[in-house]
């Protein structure tokens, strides 16, 4: 089964996001469909289902203590360098806690050998687009500087979510699995 652990973000943040994604010329993005709009915490790909229960565990141990708390969307990014590959919405207020959070379901999931992918440095982030072509580079940060100071919205984060994942041609459709609350 392939896996992500995740927090789900509100409606109402997505339609923020989807409304600023539609301003990229078509064809020269892939932009994400919004119901699949969320902060990954750790992607873990494909995990046996002889594993799962693990997986539950790390993640409610990981969240163990931690108290419900706020998030703004705010502001526009890229990972690529000089050459855009993808376009995020930044999470402003709240990155420390997801940060905090991000650790600790690392820290767990290594305790009990879950394999994940490990990064160098963690961003949280919201992607709202995979660029396709370099040459929209200007495209990108046109928008960065004329979103640099949007809110796409706040909310209260409380919880984290275990999420299925599934490829097809019309693109990944997620299901939730598990949900730790806080």
């Amino acid at each position: 089964m392939r896996l992500f652990i995740a927090i789900e973000i509100p409606e109402s943040v997505k339609d923020a996001l989807e409304n600023v994604s539609k301003e990229l010329q078509r064809g020269v993005a892939t932009l994400v469909k919004r119901e699949a709009y969320h902060i990954t915490l750790q992607f873990l790909g494909d995990v046996d289902d002889s594993n799962l229960g693990l997986v539950k565990e790390s993640i409610s141990n990981a969240c163990r203590g931690v108290s419900p708390f706020e998030v703004e969307i705010k502001g526009l990014s890229h990972f690529g360098g000089h050459s855009p590959r993808v376009l995020f919405a930044n999470v402003a207020k709240g990155s420390d806690m997801v940060n905090y959070i991000y650790s600790n379901i690392s820290v767990e999931l290594s305790k009990n050998r879950i394999d994940f992918a490990k990064e160098e440095r963690y961003t949280p982030h919201v992607t709202i687009a995979r660029i396709k072509s370099h040459k929209v580079s200007d495209e990108v940060h046109g928008l960065e500087t004329e979103y640099s100071a949007q809110s796409f919205g706040s909310f209260d984060v409380t919880g984290v979510s275990l999420k299925g994942s599934v490829l097809s041609s019309n693109g990944p459709s997620h299901s939730l699995i598990y949900e730790a609350k806080f």
